[in-house]
């Protein structure tokens, strides 16, 4: 099981912290799988965000929910924020592609892609031969651990 952990858990620490009273919990977690939430349509300029960008953002992030309290008894707006403390070998990503949306946000990175890299977008027939790259996911990522908690991902070229 310790091999399986150190190969392929994210390690990360959860702290909550209530808007109304400002009180802490921490706790720490561990998954297997990164899942990718993606950017509102017109909330992002496809020029600006990288698949090591948005992986980064999904490994260490702050989101704004209900929760219970244990100092106020209730459910109160909490603020959430995931840091990452150590990194698995292996980092398994579910890219989450459930809705019309999210297709359309991976069509803009690929067409994005293409431009930055003076192509064409290429025919849809997948048997077709290109020696263009097809997706804006790099062959490989540096990811690393910034002293604050977040996550770096930086393509490797």
């Amino acid at each position: 099981a310790d091999i399986c952990m150190s190969l392929f858990a994210l390690k990360q620490r959860m702290v909550s912290k209530c808007v109304t009273c400002n009180h802490v919990s921490t706790s720490d977690t561990e998954t297997f799988t990164v899942s990718l939430s993606y950017p509102d349509a017109g909330a992002y300029k496809a020029a600006e965000v990288t698949f090591g960008s948005l992986l980064a953002g999904c490994m260490a992030s702050s989101t704004h929910n209900k929760a219970w309290c244990a100092q106020c008894k209730h459910y109160r707006a909490t603020q959430l924020t995931r840091r990452a403390v150590s990194l698995p070998d292996v980092i398994t990503v579910n890219c989450e592609v459930n809705k019309a949306a999210d297709r359309e946000f991976w069509q803009a990175m690929n067409l994005e892609t293409l431009r930055v890299m003076g192509q064409a977008p290429l025919e849809s027939d997948p048997t077709v031969p290109s020696k263009y790259p097809r997706s804006w996911v790099p062959l490989s990522l540096r990811v690393k651990i910034l002293d604050d908690g977040t996550v770096s991902a930086v393509a490797i070229d």
